[in-house]
């Protein structure tokens, strides 16, 4: 089980029970820190048994919050970045290397699908890897369980793919 540390700026710390050396920062959406994101964080630290220790990096991130983490995986210090309902323009998407995996909702109030082309286009164009899966019936958001959006077949499944592209990317101190 994960050891958990609540803090007192509105970050929250789960760390694997035993260090393995790789670590994910996971960014919020626009709800905040809500329950299934502390959830996810425990989830990941119990699955990929890590701890930063000069392992490798990923980023999680749904919505805005997924934005940010493909912003930070431009800066070249990030190994695999999974986001849910968040794309980069063009610019920024051709200084992603490292690989991507990108949860898209059917309808989007937020983001147009020609945002999304363009992202995946973008990488694909920079040679950067990128699996992408759009989810039928949904709506962004609607992998957060706090929200009334949320698709629980759809989520569960992202998530499942979630985890296994974090674990063959970062498990074990491998990256790309």
């Amino acid at each position: 089980m994960p050891e958990t540390t609540p803090t007192t700026k509105g970050a929250y710390l789960a760390e694997p029970s035993q260090p393995a050396g790789a670590g994910v920062l996971v960014i919020h959406d626009w709800y905040g820190l809500l329950p299934h994101v502390r959830a996810a964080c425990d989830e990941l630290a119990a699955d990929l048994r890590a701890r930063l220790g000069g392992g490798p990096v990923g980023v999680l991130g749904w919505s805005l919050g997924g934005m940010f983490a493909l912003l930070q995986a431009t800066t070249g210090t990030v190994d695999a970045a999974a986001v849910y309902y968040a794309a980069l323009d063009s610019d920024d998407a051709a200084k992603l290397r490292c690989p991507v995996l990108l949860h898209l909702a059917e309808t989007d109030e937020f983001d147009p699908p020609e945002l999304y082309d363009g992202f995946v286009a973008a990488l694909r164009a920079a040679g950067t890897g990128v699996e992408v899966h759009t989810w039928p019936g949904t709506e962004h958001s609607f992998a957060n369980r706090d929200v009334a959006l949320h698709a629980p077949a759809a989520a569960a499944e992202a998530w499942s793919i979630t985890l296994g592209f974090l674990r063959e990317r970062l498990a074990g101190g491998a990256s790309g």
